[in-house]
């Protein structure tokens, strides 16, 4: 009955006099109950928020480091054949100085954003619509999302730096969407590094570049030698505009020749666990060292039936091409949060001005009060440095 009695009586205490009650209180097993509890809070909340902190220095670690293991080239399509000004919104300026280019048939119309705006406004969150059709995965009973080819495509993000064109945006480059279900946006940039990359002084060669700019990216180093590889072997705007091939006698045929910058390009691709040591070898820039990895949970829209078969110039029933299209095309929504490398000292500073924030939050869900008052944040403080001076001096002993 006493056992009883005191759980009742501690669980009767709430709001935001917890600790004042206790500490008045006569019975000295429910405030002995009380401290442990609270004390078993802390530590968790002190848990928590050191784990989070070292993810984040994992991450941190991992976003700045040098990879090679991971396969990034890309499985998913998007072409860039708009370009799209966003200082102007009027749609006359759009249509006027934006022309939609010929070659974007079959292909959802993506976007670049060119503009000579101030390098801090680099960062803009961006969304993009995937026109993708269902296809039957290696995987039992899944489906793996493509844009209605088995193209070889992506999409790059240019960041600027004081030698690179002033030209920042979303190219027609190397950025793979499209993985199975959950799509990974991968948004690499060049080290300026000489003794890493040799693209460091590229941009003061003469010459225009393949995305007519008059000086050169560390980026277009890249982009441009692979462009020098996917001409030689496919005589087409590959892998830019595979529909080129139905009016250009290319090396690779039909769906052969949206993959030549996979197959062709990089043979040894398949039996090699590295990434492109090929292309490395063959090219004198290496392949940028720095990626910021985005999950994305897409979401899908309803499709416009018949948009879609004004589109492609579908024949048949109605109905029946309703059917087929709501069975076999889906459109995926992303959204793309630009994320920002920051220093470890920049890291270390925005965790403990948090800290104690975190502390309260995740002691307010805990036990379930509305706001903690200043004595329990003041007990709160004292059992956290209480216990670190305990353990300091037991390994001092």
């Amino acid at each position: 009955m006493l056992l009883e009695k005191a759980i009742k009586d501690f669980s009767d205490w709430n709001g935001v006099n917890v600790v004042t009650q206790a500490y008045y209180s006569k019975n000295k097993k429910i405030l002995t109950l009380w401290i442990l509890f609270i004390i078993s809070m802390n530590l968790f909340a002190l848990y928590s928020i050191l784990k989070i902190y070292t993810n984040k220095n994992v991450a941190i670690k991992m976003r700045t480091t040098r990879e090679t293991l991971r396969d990034e080239f890309p499985y998913v399509t998007i072409c860039f054949d708009i370009v799209f000004n966003y200082n102007k919104f009027d749609n006359y300026d759009i249509e006027k100085n934006n022309p939609q280019s010929s070659y974007d048939n079959y292909f959802s119309s993506a976007i670049k954003h060119s503009s000579f705006r101030d390098s801090k406004l680099i960062g803009k969150n961006f969304g993009l619509s995937l026109f993708v059709s269902n296809k039957i995965s290696e995987i039992d009973r899944h489906y793996q999302k493509a844009l209605g080819y088995n193209s070889v495509l992506a999409i790059y993000y240019s960041l600027y730096n004081n030698k690179d064109a002033r030209d920042f945006g979303f190219h027609k480059n190397i950025i793979p969407l499209g993985y199975e279900t959950n799509l990974s946006i991968v948004i690499s940039k060049e080290i300026r590094n000489s003794d890493i990359s040799e693209c460091y002084n590229y941009n003061e060669q003469s010459g225009k570049n393949y995305f007519d700019e008059n000086s050169n990216s560390f980026e277009t180093c890249y982009m441009n030698c692979l462009r020098d590889k996917e001409i030689n072997e496919c005589p087409a705007i590959t892998p830019f505009n595979p529909n080129k091939c139905l009016d250009y006698d290319c090396t690779c045929k039909t769906n052969e020749c949206l993959n030549c910058s996979s197959n062709l390009i990089f043979p040894e691709r398949k039996e090699s666990k590295l990434v492109h040591p090929e292309f490395i070898k063959s090219c004198s820039c290496k392949y940028p060292c720095n990626y910021y990895i985005y999950k994305t949970s897409p979401s899908y829209a309803k499709l416009h039936t018949k948009n879609m078969i004004k589109k492609f110039n579908l024949k048949g029933n109605y109905d029946d091409l309703k059917v087929d299209i709501e069975a076999n095309y889906a459109i995926v929504n992303l959204f793309i949060k630009e994320k920002e490398i920051v220093i470890k000292q920049q890291v270390v500073i925005g965790s403990t001005a948090n800290i104690f924030s975190d502390i309260g939050n995740t002691l307010s869900l805990l036990l379930g009060l509305g706001m903690i008052n200043f004595i329990e944040i003041f007990f709160c403080i004292f059992v956290v440095c209480f216990s670190t001076i305990i353990v300091y001096a037991k390994k001092c002993i």
